[in-house]
């Protein structure tokens, strides 16, 4: 073998050795990749986590929090000296006591809390900054919350079924008892009827001048409410100083209706207050109607919820009184000033007509029972997509009451309320 021929041999047997090893199939494949070691920046260094965070959208009234880590990054112990938050009001920082100045080791960190609370339907910026030795100066982390409050929006095409009081007095003079015993007593089961068909009703009748009701509150569960109401009609064996004056003696019936009172349970917070006076005679208190109307607002959540109605003597009939002067005076003035029915006392056969003031207990009203619990003073409605211009939100009963406009068959009623968040923080 020539010289030339072994110094080719290797170089052979070293291109082939590279080619074989290329050229061998394999069933894995690994892969390398390297990876440049993390060096901390040089001196002192501060690093905020999150440096950005959104608490998205918090229901009114509810709260939230975040907790932001500081830590050293840096090779050298960085020292915070500072720490400064600014925000419209909806969040705040929460250090947790930590006592400045705090000097944190590389690697070493701690940890403070922002907090959300969402009282106003605003969106709020908050920012914090932490001012310490940093070589790159003070570190910032910025949070963002919205609070919104939780809208429930209902429709409805039926009422629901109004709260009425219904307050029934009874002139005792002897000329009533001929005119009104016999209706009252075949006119009351339709009356009652009437009113459990239309309302969610309570009764008291007054005919006494202590101003109790004659068997306490009434309502749908009395047995035979009826009858009792006729039974008690003419129950008083000498007519007192208040049997002419209904309207003095309906004020004196309201006024006793505290915890511990005769009449205790009969005004409902939100219900509307009908009072209901048969005389054959003028109401000869000492005031005039507009002023028992003004006493008997105090007693209502709404002016509005007053109602007055009367069997009266409507055409000043002396022989149906008996030769006593008969006369609708002073009644008829606040039953037409509040939207109430007059039926003619003097007229045969008016029990039958009792219907139509059990029906006067609601007519115009209009009530919208929530499925939720509205907060008190976001409540709007609108009628067929028009502001309702008269409208009430009564807070014990969890409902509104449309006075304006009218509803009419087929109208569509919308009541837009908040609530308060069910809070899970």
């Amino acid at each position: 073998m020539s010289r030339s021929a072994l110094i080719v041999l290797p170089l052979l047997l070293a291109a082939c050795s590279e080619f074989d090893l290329k050229s061998i199939p394999s069933s894995e494949t690994v892969t390398t990749t390297d990876t440049p070691a993390t060096t901390p920046p040089p001196g002192p260094a501060l690093e905020i986590t999150p440096a950005v965070f959104e608490f998205g959208s918090l229901n009114i009234p509810c709260e939230d929090a975040t907790e932001l880590t500081l830590t050293s990054v840096g090779d050298a112990d960085v020292t915070i000296t500072q720490l400064d938050y600014t925000s419209n009001g909806l969040l705040a920082l929460d250090d947790s006591g930590l006592q400045l100045p705090v000097t944190l080791s590389p690697g070493e960190s701690t940890t403070v809390m922002v907090t959300a609370v969402s009282t106003d339907e605003i969106t709020d910026y908050g920012q914090l900054t932490v001012t310490s030795d940093d070589v790159e100066g003070p570190d910032v982390a910025d949070q963002v919350v919205t609070a919104e409050p939780l809208v429930v929006q209902e429709v409805f095409t039926e009422p629901g079924i109004p709260p009425v009081d219904v307050l029934f007095l009874i002139d005792q003079s002897c000329s009533m008892q001929a005119l009104a015993d016999d209706n009252i007593r075949s006119g009351m089961p339709a009356f009652v009827a009437e009113l459990q068909s239309v309302a969610d009703w309570q009764l008291i009748q007054v005919t006494t001048s202590d101003g109790c009701a004659n068997g306490g509150v009434m309502d749908s569960t009395t047995p035979d409410a009826a009858t009792l109401l006729a039974d008690n009609a003419f129950n008083v064996f000498f007519a007192g100083v208040y049997t002419e004056q209904l309207l003095k003696h309906a004020e004196k019936a309201l006024s006793l209706t505290d915890p511990g009172e005769c009449n205790a349970g009969f005004l409902r917070p939100g219900a509307s207050l009908h009072i209901l006076v048969a005389s054959d005679e003028a109401e000869s208190s000492l005031q005039s109607w507009s002023y028992w109307r003004t006493q008997y607002e105090g007693f209502v959540t709404n002016p509005a919820l007053v109602k007055v109605s009367g069997i009266l003597n409507l055409f000043s009939n002396d022989v149906c009184s008996d030769g006593n002067g008969g006369s609708p005076d002073g009644y008829i003035d606040i039953v037409n000033a509040t939207g109430g029915v007059a039926l003619d006392i003097c007229a045969a056969g008016w029990g039958s007509q009792l219907t139509s003031i059990a029906s006067a207990t609601v007519a115009g009203i209009r009530v919208y029972n929530l499925t939720d619990n509205a907060v008190e003073g976001t409540v709007e409605v609108t009628v067929n997509g028009v502001p309702a211009t008269d409208y009430v939100f009564v807070n014990a009963t969890n409902s509104v009451q449309v006075n304006a406009p009218l509803i009419e068959e087929g109208d569509v009623v919308e009541v837009t309320y908040e609530v308060d968040a069910v809070c899970v923080y």
